[in-house]
């Protein structure tokens, strides 16, 4: 049975810190409840030094029947990870499973969005502590 909504996929770096891993587990689920109505599922992998891995929450949402899943790197910039091991893993999860659509989004650091909120952060930041 293939659910019609999209599932999204949201990847972080993973660490070998368990708080830092539950951390984004929370982000994720909070992220889920603000764009719930989007998705049919909102899950976290970790490229590495976590689990689940890019291949286990694919194959997990394949599993439970999304024949549609967006990826959303969370990552700051387009270093190696962004580049070339993360669409070397979809990759290798579209050639196992050719019926299923895996579409990467853009990572967040190129959003234009960020780099306004870094300068929302330095400005608040600098009014924080002259007071």
């Amino acid at each position: 049975m293939s659910i019609n909504t999209p599932a999204l996929l949201m990847v972080a770096h993973g660490s070998r810190r368990q708080a830092a891993n539950q951390e984004f587990t929370q982000q994720v689920a909070t992220t889920a409840a603000q764009i719930g109505h989007l998705y049919s599922a909102v899950e976290a992998a970790f490229l590495e030094l976590a689990e689940p891995t890019i291949e286990q929450g694919l194959e997990a949402l394949r599993d439970r029947g999304h024949s549609e899943i967006y990826l959303l790197p969370c990552f700051l910039n387009r270093g190696r990870h962004v580049a070339q091991d993360i669409p070397e893993d979809i990759e290798a999860f579209r050639s196992k499973n050719p019926n299923i659509t895996v579409t990467c989004l853009p990572y967040i650091g190129s959003e234009a969005s960020y780099l306004g909120l870094l300068a929302e952060l330095a400005a608040n930041g600098l009014q924080t502590a002259s007071k």
